[in-house]
This record gives C-alpha cells, sequence and structure tokens, in this order.
C-alpha cells in the first residue's frame, strides 16, 4: 500500500534506479488515483483560507492590505468617501492603469476654462503670491494647463509678468525684439534673462521692420566671454539664414527647418 504522503519519494527512487526500458505505466496507475485525491485536498484548503478577488484567489496579499487599497479605489472612495477629510497633494495619488479597448489618440482632456479660453489638460495653478508668477505660468501653458498670476503687486509689475508669458517661446513671434549689429553680447543676455528666449533678429537699426542681416541663438553666444563685444562680430549672418516668406504655417515652417 503507498500513501499519499510518501507517493513523491517513490516516483523519485523508481525514476532514478529503473532502467528506462522499464515500463513503469503498472505502477503510476496505482499511485495516480492517491496523487490526485491528495492534491485536490490540498487546493480546496488553501482556496477557503485564502482572499479572492473576482472570486480569483489572491496569493500575494491577505485581507488588510486588500482593504487598505492594494488594488485600488475609486475616485469616488478618495473624494467623497473621505470621512477623514484628507487633503491630498500631487504625490499622494497614483493612477493604476487598467484594461482600455480604443487608442491613446482617441484620448481627449481638453476642457473650457471661459467661453473663449480651451486648455489641452484640465489643469490651473492658484493665483497666490507663492505659487504662481511668470515662471509658473510659463510652465503650466508649456503642459497644456494655464496659470492664473496673483495681483499682490503693483499694476506695472503684474503687467510685466503677464508680459513674461506672453513673450516666452511659442510658434510665431509676429513682434519679436530686435538689436543691431552695434548692440553688444550684455544686451543680448538680458532679453534672455527678462523674456525667455535667446534666438534673437538682428536688423541694420535694431526696430522691427528694418532689414534683416542676421541672428544670434544659444549656439552663437555659448562660447563669448567678453560682455562687451559687438554682436557683428559672432552672429549669423543672413547668408546663412533659412528664411520663410510672411503667411507660411506652422507645419510648413517645421518641415523647412
Amino acid at each position: 500500500t503507498i500513501s499519499s504522503q510518501s507517493q513523491s519519494v517513490v516516483l523519485i527512487i523508481i525514476l532514478k534506479f529503473f532502467p528506462s526500458q522499464f515500463s513503469l505505466q503498472p505502477l503510476y496507475s496505482l499511485i495516480q488515483p492517491f496523487y490526485v485525491l491528495h492534491l485536490n485536498s490540498i487546493c480546496e484548503n488553501v482556496h477557503k483560507t485564502m482572499t479572492t478577488v473576482n472570486g480569483e484567489p489572491l496569493w500575494e496579499l491577505d485581507e488588510e492590505t486588500l482593504n487598505s487599497g492594494a488594488c485600488g479605489f475609486t475616485a469616488k472612495e478618495v473624494f467623497v468617501k473621505n470621512r477623514a477629510c484628507v487633503a491630498y497633494t500631487y504625490d499622494d495619488l497614483i493612477m493604476m492603469p487598467g484594461h482600455i479597448d480604443f487608442g491613446l489618440d482617441d484620448v481627449d482632456l481638453s476642457a473650457k476654462l471661459t467661453k473663449n479660453i480651451q486648455l489641452s489638460v484640465p489643469f490651473v495653478s492658484s493665483p497666490m503670491d507663492t505659487v504662481t508668477e511668470a515662471k509658473m505660468a510659463i510652465h503650466m501653458a508649456l503642459m497644456g494647463g494655464i496659470g492664473i498670476i496673483h495681483s499682490n503687486m503693483s499694476m506695472a509689475d503684474h503687467a510685466s509678468e503677464v508680459l513674461k508669458v506672453k513673450k516666452f517661446k511659442n510658434g510665431f513671434i509676429t513682434d519679436p525684439v530686435c538689436l543691431s549689429p552695434q548692440n553688444t553680447l550684455q544686451d543680448a543676455l538680458n532679453i534672455k534673462a527678462s523674456l525667455g528666449y535667446s534666438g534673437i533678429p538682428i536688423t541694420q537699426d535694431g526696430k522691427m521692420g528694418s532689414k534683416l542681416v542676421g541672428i544670434i541663438s544659444n549656439r552663437d553666444t555659448s562660447f563669448v566671454d567678453d560682455l562687451h563685444i559687438k554682436i557683428r562680430e559672432f552672429m549669423t549672418p543672413r547668408a546663412q539664414l533659412c528664411v520663410a516668406s510672411e503667411g507660411i504655417k506652422l507645419s510648413e515652417a517645421n518641415e523647412l527647418l
């Protein structure tokens, strides 16, 4: 008689010491019923004591861990059924991905802030003096949201903060700040610090609408140490520029570049 507890040892001994041509089928037929019965008994006992999710056993997590949010909470459980009135910050929440039956290109997160202002993503930074000034508003806009600059400042300073945002990088700068060949590197660095861009067109008299004679960018200024050197000494001349006629579309300009 072979017990279910010893059948594994018996099988190992048989496989090790019997010749390969020896038929084990008769002996295996004798052991197999005990093996199946014992295995089913083990599985039934384990399943009775295990946590299940949607009817399936959850081997790694116990009940306490599961109730703590191991499988995630719904938005309603987090924000509506928040009996402790806990406040959350960005780092407190992690979005758990689930199965979707559509492409990412079909996802639209755009939202209207006002009747005429539509955001790519529904994020707005607070108009507080410790939160949103020009730098925060610029980065919010680059990410598809919007920053509302606080008003705890003079009207002139408020207008200056708004101008910094409006003058920051965008597709087409229709009224760029220009310099002349007689300006210095220091003049260019001042514009970069105040307006956030370093690509500055150089015209004959430093005014918009004058003849374009060149341009300067970070590539031109990175290795220049003399702050008083004239722009004409290191600018990229007009002959080396890639230009287009007025009215070109942004997509066409990007292809041209």
